[in-house]
């Protein structure tokens, strides 16, 4: 079924063209109407099946583009999911204006209490940190309508539980519930008998037919000449390589650095900021392997990642689950090889991994230590026609967003259709123009409120 088949506004539709989505994907047709209906919902589903327009798409044509409050909250285990949420949903709603937001911890809540202040469609964010809003009245959830739980089985165990419980209970009305999770367990189940009434429950897609499943017995001593000489027969041309420890990683990314190949290390003990510039070094297709604890197990999309190296082996078949998602996403093939120290009846069931000699490792060598991995940046489908604005002003001069708009308004040549998002703080403030006009504004707008203003392209 394509998506054009669907009553939903043009201005979506017009990004999901620039996007070439054109057939919606299984979970897709199954979800959006379920979503529309007003029911809850348990969607089990494998990772990398299109979840976030699944239940994406239906919020944001709900969404009233003029109301301050924000109108659907989503939770996330993870920082860096909860930012590529944020990220997708937005591009998705970038003609519709909607500002989405992202509450995760690491970073300062005085400026995201800012932020809320002015208008927010959608919120995502860790637990903890929504929490922690709540508490202190930064935002409020009356006009909230969707509660969505991103990876519901993580979660809804023992580290988040309660705080979920106490982030319900400041709805004042009961939101439509959305769980999206790979894999079920019993407290998914307790939440929904206690918190979700006549829901319907949705399993697609369950087993990734796209992913070949390997193993091979490595004593732990010979566990990094054998990593090395798997990396020199596949030469994966993106490989993610998943480790038990943070001290693990350190010693992994190390060796290989040392032979001179594209690589980095991401775990919880790296600062906020270095964790998202590695993870979007990888992304961008500038790092050829991505040595990583199992914050990385869940839900991050990465494109053309055709090889997972559980370097350690899962501690759960939920986890070995979760860590093979990162590769064989939508309509992309990939390849897991799973080391294991001693014979377990869960890798008896595993294809052996048949260990060659490489006849030309200089070559081999060679292509690890680069990286030219081609992959699509789907902001700049999305906003090629779209320009991001600085403004040197801000609230300390007095400045709301609607005498950014005033001001916007009266350059001949700019309607209101013209503008985006506008996010106002205390001494600069950021405005989107649609449709190729920006340089309209940069020529054309000189003062706000009487006040002297320097327009310039945002590089941010």
């Amino acid at each position: 079924m394509k998506f054009e088949e669907l009553e939903i506004e043009p201005k979506i539709i017009q990004v999901l063209n620039q996007l070439g989505y054109d057939e919606m994907l299984p979970i897709q047709e199954k979800v959006i109407p379920v979503m529309e209906s007003g029911k809850d919902c348990f969607v089990q589903s494998r990772t990398g099946s299109g979840k976030t327009i699944a239940y994406g798409l239906p919020i944001i044509e709900s969404l009233q583009e003029n109301e301050r409050e924000p109108q659907a909250l989503i939770l996330a285990p993870t920082r860096e999911l909860a930012v590529q949420i944020t990220k997708e949903l937005t591009l998705l709603g970038t003609y519709k204006r909607v500002k989405c937001l992202s509450l995760i911890g690491k970073q300062a809540m005085t400026m995201q209490a800012e932020d809320l202040k002015q208008r927010t469609h959608i919120v995502v964010g860790t637990p903890g940190r929504v929490f922690d809003h709540l508490e202190q009245g930064n935002f409020v959830l009356d006009q909230v309508k969707y509660l969505v739980l991103d990876e519901a089985d993580a979660l809804l165990n023992p580290d988040f539980y309660e705080k979920i419980g106490k982030i319900l209970a400041y709805f004042p009305h009961k939101p439509q519930i959305c769980l999206v999770s790979a894999t079920k367990n019993t407290a998914a189940q307790d939440f929904m008998d206690t918190h979700m009434a006549d829901f319907v429950s949705l399993r697609i897609d369950t087993k990734n037919e796209q992913i070949e499943q390997y193993a091979l017995q490595v004593p732990e001593e010979q566990k990094l000449e054998t990593m090395v000489q798997v990396l020199l027969q596949t030469c994966p041309q993106a490989c993610v390589i998943f480790c038990a420890t943070q001290q693990r990683v350190r010693e992994v990314t190390q060796f290989l650095r040392a032979k001179g190949v594209s690589v980095a290390g991401i775990h919880a003990g790296l600062d906020q900021a270095e964790r998202f510039s590695v993870l979007d070094a990888f992304k961008q297709g500038k790092i050829r392997l991505l040595v990583a604890t199992d914050v990385l197990a869940r839900g991050v999309d990465i494109e053309k990642l055709d090889f997972v190296l559980n370097y350690d082996a899962p501690s759960t078949q939920t986890l070995s689950i979760h860590r093979m998602g990162r590769s064989g996403r939508i309509h992309q093939k990939g390849k897991v090889l799973t080391f294991y120290v001693s014979e377990n009846s869960y890798m008896a069931e595993q294809k052996k991994w048949d260990l060659q000699p490489v006849e030309d490792e200089a070559k081999a060598w060679k292509t690890l230590q680069e990286c030219h991995r081609q992959v699509t940046d789907k902001a700049a489908l999305v906003r090629k026609d779209v320009t991001c604005l600085y403004l040197n002003v801000g609230k300390s001069k007095k400045i709301r967003p609607g005498d950014i708009v005033g001001a916007i308004l009266h350059i001949d040549g700019l309607e209101m259709d013209d503008i985006g998002v506008i996010r106002v703080q205390d001494h600069q403030s950021f405005v989107d123009i649609y449709h190729n006009k920006a340089d309209l504004v940069l020529k054309g707008l000189h003062t706000i409120k009487k006040k002297s203003v320097r327009v310039e392209i945002s590089h941010a």
